[in-house]
């Protein structure tokens, strides 16, 4: 009996390290999973961060291009102002806004296949609106062509577009970002006033008479058909 008492205590010799060595084990594996979790979640975020970064430079290039034009419309919104004030006395609220209408979308014609080139000093249209972008962006038409200027006066003419503006970064890190666009072109908002007269309707109007030739070109450029790549 005491032969076996003794041996039973010689074999539990050694059971606190096996324990410890599986409890290290554990902890080991548990650790490792853990960073590899928090490293897979750091790599996760830094690509989201590097994509959005590189959207937001392909994003810029488009307001840089939306912002141009904008002033492109500005100028043929002031053409078709003076244009209609001749005789703005003669004509309806109706028919002010369709003489300016079609004065406005005209004169930007005249713009873009006049002065848009010599403006920017290049050679082609594509090469105009690279040199409205300083982003690093390349510019292209989609699908590609020689580079001519797509003018597009819709049936509706109270619309025109560009049609097909591929606009594509890539960082220094690799990440690429790309968007293709139509930029629609509308008639500056202008209150033509009404046809009766102010003093009728309430006589303390007569003296803001200037207010119904307010107008806004701020919202006349907008995008269509966005995509992002």
């Amino acid at each position: 009996m005491k032969k076996r008492l003794k041996l039973q205590k010689l074999n539990n010799k050694g059971s606190s390290l096996v324990t410890v060595i599986i409890v290290v084990m554990f902890i080991s594996i548990l650790a490792t999973v853990l960073l590899y979790l928090a490293g897979t979640n750091f790599s996760i975020k830094n690509n989201d961060k590097k994509n959005k970064e590189s959207f937001y430079e392909t994003e810029t290039a488009a307001e840089q291009i939306k912002a141009e034009l904008a002033l492109q419309c500005s100028k043929a919104a002031e053409e078709a102002y003076m244009e209609i004030i001749v005789n703005y006395s003669v004509n309806s609220a109706t028919k002010r806004y369709e003489i300016y209408r079609d004065a406005y979308f005209a004169a930007l014609k005249d713009i873009w296949e006049n002065e848009l080139l010599g403006e920017y000093g290049v050679s082609s249209y594509i090469d105009a609106l690279r040199a409205m972008v300083d982003t690093g962006a390349t510019i292209e038409f989609d699908p590609p062509n020689t580079g001519n200027f797509e003018y597009d006066l819709a049936a509706d003419p109270n619309h025109a577009f560009i049609r097909g503006i591929r606009i594509t970064y890539e960082s220094d890190d690799g990440y690429v970002s790309e968007i293709v666009t139509d930029m629609v072109f509308t008639t500056p908002f202008m209150n033509w006033g009404i046809d009766t007269p102010y003093t009728s309707i309430n006589p303390d109007l007569e003296d803001k008479v200037d207010t119904r030739l307010d107008y806004d070109v701020s919202e006349c450029v907008n995008y269509a058909n966005w995509v992002k790549q």
